[in-house]
């Protein structure tokens, strides 16, 4: 026998376990990948469904002693899956021109949908044994589901990312001891035995997975006699300081060429998920005389704000991340009197003040305040004003625009959020923005743009005049003034770029003589480039530049992406395919992945039900086609519906960790619930005389489908105001906010399976296979056609799939008149639907 509980506790393990995928990917990699998460572990549960649908003879015989061996090996892969991870060596880099990376990537993939294979299988067979029971047992499955979110947050809280590892795996090998049949002692006392050999067995750190070997970390720790000095996990990230006595670390980042002064250096470095080093400079590693701040880009916007006011003296100014020490002491050595600093990781927060120099009270340098929390969060629940704003972490991640900040969403880098930035200046304010600047400078392109129609919808009518570009070789500094530059404060810029040998990209009143004078190999590019962006014909030069350099939005927030389809077949056919460097590595890692997850739901999903089941050939096209157009398009579009309510939740909780928690188990728990009450509301729809009754499916799809056009849009429309709402009211609007669209979206698949099985019960298990062939490659698409068209298009594509499955319902039949009490009970082994996990 198979309780509820033993399923209840497996489903926990098993959306635990995918939720801590997200933070260690992160660490391995530069991208958490969550969407191609959801899409591998799709791919396990529905190729360990067909797998059980095609070896139900064997597997029935013993269902609970292969429940409890499947429950046993999802404890085991779950602890082994994840330290192969690193030793794969897959740099997305070199996906373009390397096959081996591509290899890697699908062995990534397949590796890490092996636990969910066991989790698929044991799932169905619990649901194939007791099918009289099958609504309390899918109600454990998916609260299961449901606490295993919370518990792996909780854990990410509390222990490191191993211990959590271990704490999932003994949940998983728990649910083996709950079920009851034959020799139950004994089979308890192995599966408690084997798990408690690997606990103790397996050393720690073997189990910790490294960050692989093109990350800052891994080349630190091949320096010679360094050491880890502090870590600290969380959900946010691994934090961890390392030290290097011999080699020691500096920043030199918008440093002058042209500068005589020494530079500081530090042996502690700050490693973030493996990327860095952010040195962590104490106060014996800078000069005496502190003369090293002449030499740096970053302080032309106090040295202005210190200029309009005739003297530093009550600066406020804010920094958006707390990237190391630097900005801190330079801001405070340029007379700053009131420092404020946002930074979204607590422990980030707990070891850079306690362990670097520039943030004691007793130091004479003026006060610093630490604030924890989304920035735009705590500017929405202050009130101040600030001379200078400086969001450190977008200029940080300017320097991986190639790699993993492509796909990542940076909300801090909007249009809403210059928005919100400079209605917090003064009058007089400056936002400024230092950041790498790559060749084409796509980057810097962006974030012109970008500030423009901020300050086009602050009611700026000549925006151009608001703002000023300088540069070196590889840093780029934007200036964004509330009010305009003067011609005062454009010839303080020109003296100051002139001093350090810094170039003038832009002043309002720039001169073509005044432009790039330095640093010659961006002639024509930077300067007339951004010219051309704040000119009258920005519109057409934005749509013939090479890469994607429009402003972007909280619709749209990927800033890092700048991948064109036209410019991809260019640099294919350029120079023997050499010029694909150019790109970042976000959109083709998305599209190997996409075309490998179909190519794994057709063969470990489909195939070996086209092989088993050949009957089903010689039915009619038009019946197949059928069943092919409205699974298909639910699988499709429930997780089209999924992913966009992920990354809202991202925006909203503060982190991919939150949000994919946050939402994957509870929009399980309402689907589910939903699906149980779809038996009501046929009831009620055929109470109502206006309806037919071939209409009830139809009806009930176009019903969902319009809960996504609507409720949906209005839902993702609120998350800008919800943003500002205390902790548990964020919490509880992204929890259960999506809850009616996800009520309705459980109720199409389950009546579609039960009109199918009285019509046509061999269709059944294709019916499963299709949807989740499609589940498998939805994720995946998602993700693709968000970062191109934004999450409002991925919303009405969704709907329109709705659309699509109600045009093509199976035909509607009542059980009672089918003669079928249980049509599809030998059948139906498939326990997901719509992408509802597990």
């Amino acid at each position: 026998m198979i309780p509820g509980a033993a399923l209840f506790l497996l489903s926990c393990a098993a959306l635990a376990h995918e939720v801590l995928l997200v933070r260690l990917l992160h660490i391995v990699h530069e991208h958490h990948f969550a969407f191609m998460i959801l899409s591998l572990a799709l791919l396990g549960y529905g190729a360990g469904a067909t797998g059980l649908t095609l070896a139900q003879r064997f597997l029935c015989k013993r269902p609970a002693a292969v429940f409890a061996a499947a429950a046993v090996f999802l404890s085991w892969a779950a602890l082994f899956s994840v330290p192969g991870l690193s030793r794969l060596s897959f740099n997305p880099l070199e996906i373009l021109w390397d096959v081996r990376q591509t290899a890697r990537l699908a062995a990534l993939y397949l590796s890490l949908s092996v636990p969910f294979f066991a989790a698929g299988l044991a799932t169905g067979l619990a649901f194939s044994m007791r099918p009289e029971k099958i609504h309390r047992l899918y109600l454990a499955d998916l609260s299961g589901a449901a606490l295993g979110a919370a518990l792996a947050v909780g854990l990410l809280q509390t222990v490191d990312a191993v211990w959590a590892l271990r704490l999932v795996s003994a949940v998983a090998a728990s649910a083996a001891l709950l079920v009851r049949a034959g020799n139950f002692l004994s089979r308890a006392s192995i599966c408690v035995l084997a798990n408690l050999a690997l606990q103790v067995l397996v050393p720690h750190a073997a189990l910790m997975p490294s960050p692989n070997p093109y990350k800052g970390l891994a080349y630190a720790r091949e320096l010679p006699e360094t050491r880890l000095t502090a870590e600290r996990f969380g959900p946010m990230g691994w934090v961890a300081v390392l030290e290097s006595p011999r080699v020691p670390f500096r920043s030199l980042s918008g440093w002058s060429l042209s500068c005589a002064a020494q530079a500081p250096s530090t042996p502690l470095g700050l490693f973030v998920d493996g990327a860095g080093p952010v040195p962590l400079f104490s106060k014996d590693a800078f000069p005496a005389d502190f003369s090293f701040r002449d030499c740096l880009m970053i302080t032309l916007p106090y040295r202005l704000a210190a200029f309009n006011r005739q003297s530093p003296q009550g600066l406020r100014v804010l920094l958006l991340g707390l990237h190391g020490n630097l900005e801190t002491v330079v801001a405070r050595l340029e007379g700053v009197a009131f420092l404020d600093v946002v930074e979204r990781n607590a422990h980030v927060a707990q070891i850079v003040p306690h362990l670097a120099w520039g943030f004691d009270f007793k130091d004479g340098l003026g006060a610093v305040r630490v604030h924890i929390g989304d920035p735009r969060r705590v500017l929405h629940r202050h009130t101040e004003h600030y001379d200078v704003i400086h969001p450190v972490t977008v200029g940080v991640l300017s320097a991986s625009a190639a790699g993993g900040a492509s796909l990542m969403e940076v909300y801090d880098a909007t249009v809403e959020a210059f928005g919100t930035f400079l209605d917090r200046l003064t009058p007089d304010g400056y936002l400024a923005l230092q950041h790498s600047l790559s060749v084409p400078p796509q980057a810097t392109l962006r974030f012109v743009a970008t500030a423009e129609e901020a300050l086009r919808r602050r009611g700026a009518g000549n925006p151009q005049r608001h703002m000023a570009v300088i540069h070196d070789w590889n840093t780029a500094l934007l200036l964004v003034k509330k009010s305009e530059i003067t011609s005062e404060e454009q010839d303080f810029i020109r003296r100051f770029a002139a001093e350090r040998s810094f170039d003038l990209a832009y002043l309002p009143d720039i001169t073509r003589g005044d432009a790039q004078r330095f640093h010659v190999a961006f002639q024509g590019s930077l300067h007339g480039a951004v010219t051309a962006l704040l000119s009258d014909r920005a519109k057409e030069f934005m749509k013939t530049f090479p890469f994607s350099i429009e402003p972007v939005t909280d619709s749209r927030p990927y800033v890092f992406h700048f991948f064109r389809w036209k410019t991809f077949g260019a640099l294919l056919r350029a120079e023997h395919g050499r010029g694909v460097s150019l790109l970042s590595w976000g959109v083709p890692v998305l599209l190997a992945a996409l075309a490998q997850a179909c190519a794994a739901a057709v063969l470990f999903i489909a195939a070996p039900l086209a092989f088993s089941f050949k009957s089903v050939f010689r039915r009619s096209m038009k019946t197949f086609g059928k069943t092919l157009i409205y699974f298909g398009s639910l699988g499709l579009a429930f997780l089209f519906v999924e992913t966009v309510m992920i990354q809202k939740n991202v925006f909203l909780l503060g982190h991919p960790v939150y949000g994919f928690a946050g939402t994957v188990g509870p929009f399980l728990l309402w689907a589910g619930l939903g699906s149980l009450a779809s038996t009501g509301w046929v009831r009620w729809l055929k109470t109502r005389r206006f309806l037919r009754r071939r209409n009830v499916l139809s009806l009930t799809v176009v019903c969902a489908g319009a809960m996504v056009g609507f409720y949906g849009m209005l839902w993702v429309h609120l998350v800008p105001w919800a943003h500002g709402l205390h902790d548990a009211l964020r919490w509880a609007y992204a929890v259960l906010g999506p809850a009616p669209v996800a009520f309705f979206l459980g109720m199409p698949m389950p009546l579609g399976l039960r009109s199918l099985g009285c019509t046509d019960p061999d269709l059944v298990p294709w019916a499963w296979a299709i949807n989740g062939c499609a589940s498998v490659i939805s994720a995946l698409a998602a993700a693709l056609t968000a970062m191109t068209y934004g999450f409002a298009a991925v919303l009405a594509a969704g709907a329109a799939l709705y659309g699509l499955a109600a045009s093509s319902p199976p035909a509607w039949t009542d059980r009672r008149k089918s003669g079928l009490k249980e049509p599809v009970r030998k059948r139906l082994m498939y326990p997901f639907a719509n992408g509802c996990l597990p």
